[in-house]
């Protein structure tokens, strides 16, 4: 479809490829006459969730550090499973993790960790709403996560994130906090958007480097 086949839009903005949605999104804003505006993310903060998420936190085994590791997506191919989990808990074996999950795979999960002897995981508490897994992973010290919500939520808090995409991904969605690592799917799909194929010595390595600095 060719721009003269638009006629009956005021104006257009052409999508760069290159740039974050936020950043892309931001640039229709100067058309409505808005020129002072920031394009940092922000999330409000629940105190009482946070202090419920501190209270649970500060029960669990001290090691090197604590790790939020997100494992579900809206999108199957996007999503940690079994073999994936095992072997980030096994390599990440001095850090505690707390694992978040859908409510439906939540029994899933706890088999998982018992059936496969994972004593530095712990499945999260039931988070009934975002904001109950927002202040979760604001108690942790950093976030592992596929390609979803919980990346742009922990860019919203500024959590230091470590984030596992489709390298066809990066530029319009990719993590935005100040301290934060890519790991790559090594799969050249544009269409499906797996993640199948990411290293996890490389998280590995991204989290011994953030805990080491």
């Amino acid at each position: 479809m060719s721009r003269e086949d638009l006629s009956f839009y005021d104006a257009l903005v052409p999508h760069d490829e290159s740039m974050h949605m936020v950043d892309f999104l931001c640039g229709f804003l100067p058309l409505l006459g808005i020129n002072n505006y920031s394009n940092k993310m922000e999330f409000p903060f629940d105190e009482v969730k946070y202090k419920y998420a501190q209270e649970f936190v500060l029960k669990l085994p001290k090691r090197k550090g604590l790790i939020a590791l997100n494992v579900d997506a809206s999108n199957h191919r996007r999503t940690l499973y079994k073999e994936q989990i095992v072997k980030l808990a096994n390599s990440l074996k001095s850090y505690t993790i707390v694992i978040l999950s859908l409510p439906t795979r939540q029994a899933e999960i706890s088999e998982i960790i018992s059936n496969e002897n994972l004593a530095n995981c712990i499945l999260s508490y039931e988070t009934k709403t975002i904001f109950d897994a927002t202040e979760l992973m604001h108690s942790c010290d950093i976030l592992i996560s596929p390609d979803t919500s919980f990346i742009h939520i922990a860019s919203a808090i500024d959590l230091p994130t470590i984030g596992i995409y489709n390298k066809n991904k990066i530029a319009p969605w990719g993590p935005r906090s100040s301290i934060k690592y890519l790991v790559c799917s090594n799969l050249d799909d544009e269409v499906d958007e797996f993640i199948d194929g990411f290293s996890i010595d490389e998280v590995v390595n991204c989290v011994n480097d953030f805990f080491n600095k």
